[in-house]
């Protein structure tokens, strides 16, 4: 064996353990070494995510109840920079994943239209996949007052009006929340 790997290796190990009697607790050193340039320590922080930290998203394509439906998934794009003591810890941009809880297409006898998304989770900059809770519902326009009014006049054409779509447009904000506390690597 190498005497410069053994050296390099008991360095590193008293560093380990150094840091680990100082309670560095949220920082680790990582070994990264090519096969002849030696050893470079590359030093990472481990950011908390608390739980309750807001995290903004926006749809990427319109979602109506035409197109999706209950169980569907939805992607999502994280809108800004999510920091953690400075530190970023989901970059603008990320994807984000949500799910259809409700499509009700519109109805007859006014009956309006219903789609509503719920936020799982956004991709941290470690590639970790954060838990969110959030959800937006978008119901039509009731046409049920119309519905009533023309049964008592013209009964038969009652069941002829529909209600509104729903439609939650592309680039729509969705605030949501992280759900529990979650380790990032920076």
């Amino acid at each position: 064996m190498n005497f410069k790997k053994i050296l390099v290796g008991k360095f590193l190990t008293g560093l380990a353990l150094t840091g680990m009697m100082l309670g560095t607790i949220g920082q680790s050193a990582t070994l990264a070494a090519g096969n002849n340039a030696g050893a470079v320590i590359v030093p990472s922080i481990i950011g908390m995510i608390r739980a309750g930290t807001s995290v903004v998203v926006r749809t990427v394509t319109k979602v109506t109840p035409k197109e999706y439906q209950v169980g569907d998934k939805v992607r999502l794009v994280v809108v800004a920079d999510v920091k953690v003591d400075g530190e970023v810890v989901i970059n603008a941009g990320a994807g984000a994943l949500g799910e259809v809880i409700v499509a009700n297409n519109r109805g007859m006898a006014g009956i309006p239209a219903k789609i509503g998304i719920k936020v799982y989770s956004a991709t941290a900059v470690d590639g970790s996949e954060i838990l969110l809770t959030g959800n937006k519902v978008v119901e039509g326009k009731s046409n049920t007052a119309n519905t009533v009014v023309c049964a008592v006049l013209c009964t038969p054409f009652a069941l002829l009006f529909s209600g509104g779509s729903a439609v939650i447009p592309a680039n729509d904000i969705i605030e949501a929340t992280v759900i529990s506390n979650a380790r990032v690597r920076i």
